[in-house]
């Protein structure tokens, strides 16, 4: 008689055996299933990083435009911001952060000529994207002073004297390289003047810069000649010993054709003693210098990421 052990069933085999392979199977549905919930995630997140992508592209390129109108708009801009200095800037709700640096690319200086070109560059975080975009714009000013060589930059071009003499000055300018002193006048009568032409019958703004040692308060004339006669409107500014900022307004109210125009600045309070002038400025009263920008061809660029 033999005995069969608990061992030696065969049957329990099977049954130990099958559910080895559930749970194996079991196991298996689950791990497939945990990679499928890893890739959909991933799937997403690649998604919403490619979409922050986009959307942080695209701001950072329309904010070099908004950030430019910006500047139009601010008359002092480059005496405000510090040469390759990044700054916040307000920009849309979807956006993390944005911020901006202007370079001026000739010399480092913003502040010293306002006729230099500068870049714009713009840098956008959306999310964990980031994007920056960079422009270069030129000025272009529209002035609409009237007088040629305002600034004696090219010496007493355009300009005359009567009972005087007129000098360039290059020690100590307002403006500029040069100045003009009007000298050697004859007491009281001594005066610089310019011819102009094509005025309208309207009111003008005359400004700049005086200075003298001993005269205390100049005037400027503008007198138009007709066929009528001859029609001058003339206002006082004061000045002294440093450079002096004035600005009056004048109107001839002339009658008839113009046959003869011109601006005169002289003294005819004080005596024989000189003055100084500079960065002289004649418009219609109420006119603007105004500056717009213009885009650099071929200055747009994506510029590296700034973490």
């Amino acid at each position: 008689m033999t005995r069969r052990g608990a061992h030696t069933n065969p049957r329990g085999w099977r049954r130990a055996s099958a559910y080895v392979l559930v749970l194996g199977a079991s196991a298996l549905v689950g791990m497939l299933g945990l990679a499928g919930a890893i890739e959909a995630r991933a799937g997403l997140r690649m998604a919403q990083m490619g979409k922050d992508t986009a959307t942080a592209d695209t701001i950072a390129r329309g904010l070099i435009d908004y950030a430019l109108a910006g500047l139009e708009e601010q008359k002092n801009w480059r005496g405000a911001r510090v040469n390759g200095n990044w700054a916040s800037m307000l920009a849309p709700g979807v956006v993390t952060s944005a911020q901006i640096r202007i370079d001026d690319e000739t010399d480092g200086d913003l502040g010293d000529d306002p006729s230099d070109p500068f870049r714009i560059t713009v840098q956008v975080t959306v999310g964990s994207s980031i994007r920056a975009y960079s422009a270069a714009f030129k000025p272009v000013t529209s002035d609409p002073n009237i007088l040629v060589n305002p600034s004696f930059e090219s010496g007493s071009d355009a300009w005359s004297a009567v009972m005087a003499t007129l000098t360039p000055d290059d020690k100590e300018p307002g403006d500029g390289l040069w100045s003009m002193t009007v000298e050697d006048r004859t007491m009281g009568s001594g005066q610089i003047r310019q011819t102009l032409t094509a005025l309208d019958k309207r009111s003008y703004t005359i400004s700049g810069m005086a200075k003298s040692e001993r005269i205390s308060g100049l005037r400027a004339t503008l007198r138009v000649t007709t066929n009528f006669g001859t029609f001058s409107d003339s206002a006082f500014f004061a000045t002294g010993v440093e450079w002096t900022d004035f600005s009056v307004t004048v109107d001839p109210m002339w009658i008839g054709d113009a046959t003869d125009q011109e601006l005169i600045i002289d003294a005819p309070l004080a005596g024989a003693d000189p003055f100084e002038l500079d960065a002289l400025f004649m418009a219609p009263a109420g006119s603007e210098v105004t500056t717009t920008h213009t885009l650099v061809p071929g200055s747009w660029r994506r510029e590296p990421a700034q973490r």
